[in-house]
């Protein structure tokens, strides 16, 4: 339901803003296309709209890392926002990195998950205590299933979240060593690529210790050159 709304929302708002930024590209002042789309971002940081624009607009100044980014942003909040997924799936070839799949694709709403854990979770409780009230085969009988379903989405919940919102990534903006500590004396242990997409696990003082998609291979990294990628809960 989120998304449909979310996708009425770019309908709707389309025309303007392309007709805005269409006359800022003619004039080629991305400075001040971008100035705009970040003041948008201020009031609702996970407006794709926005986000997909900034892709464009850096992808245009040669900041490809930055585009990938914003790209890939966009589709965390419209993950069925195609001109985003092509944009994406272009810039990730020319870049050689590699996408993981959960990024991209739509995942399910973790609160119908948690409603209908704490729905069994309440029914099987209420159950649990009637029975040792008052003894009965019913009664007893009916906790097999209800325990069986509360356990399950237990499961459910709790592999969702992490899927959603537990793992931390971020994208390179710019291609890096990884150093074997959070200090740039320290032997540096494998490289980045500019856009590719790292799994954050630590941080330290202004560094970040991410591991690679690419070759699996951890270290820390200078944090100004990563973004954080924001996933939407939902």
């Amino acid at each position: 339901m989120k998304r449909l709304a979310c996708l009425l929302i770019l309908i709707v708002t389309l025309p303007v803003v392309a007709a805005d930024l269409f006359e800022l590209y003619g004039k080629k002042d991305y400075r001040a296309a971008e100035e705009a789309l970040n003041a948008q971002l201020d009031r609702d940081p996970f407006d794709p709209l926005s986000h997909y624009n900034l892709g464009v607009v850096a992808q245009k100044q040669g900041r490809r890392g930055t585009a990938l980014y914003h790209y890939l942003q966009a589709l965390q909040a419209a993950p069925d926002l195609k001109e985003a997924r092509n944009n994406l799936d272009t810039l990730a070839t020319d870049l050689h990195v590699t996408i993981p799949k959960r990024l991209t694709e739509p995942g399910g709403d973790i609160v119908p998950v948690m409603l209908l854990f704490f729905l069994f979770l309440y029914l099987f409780v209420g159950t649990l205590l009637a029975y040792l009230a008052r003894p009965g085969w019913k009664l007893r009988l009916m906790l097999v299933p209800l325990f069986m379903l509360t356990v399950l989405f237990a499961v459910l919940f709790v592999v969702r979240y992490r899927d959603t919102g537990a793992q931390l990534y971020a994208v390179a903006l710019t291609a890096a060593e990884l150093k074997s500590g959070p200090d740039t004396a320290l032997t540096a242990v494998g490289k980045v690529r500019e856009g590719e997409v790292l799994e954050m696990t630590a941080a330290s003082e202004g560094w970040i210790k991410a591991k690679s998609f690419q070759d699996n291979i951890e270290g820390w990294i200078h944090a100004p050159q990563i973004r954080h990628l924001t996933r939407r809960i939902e």
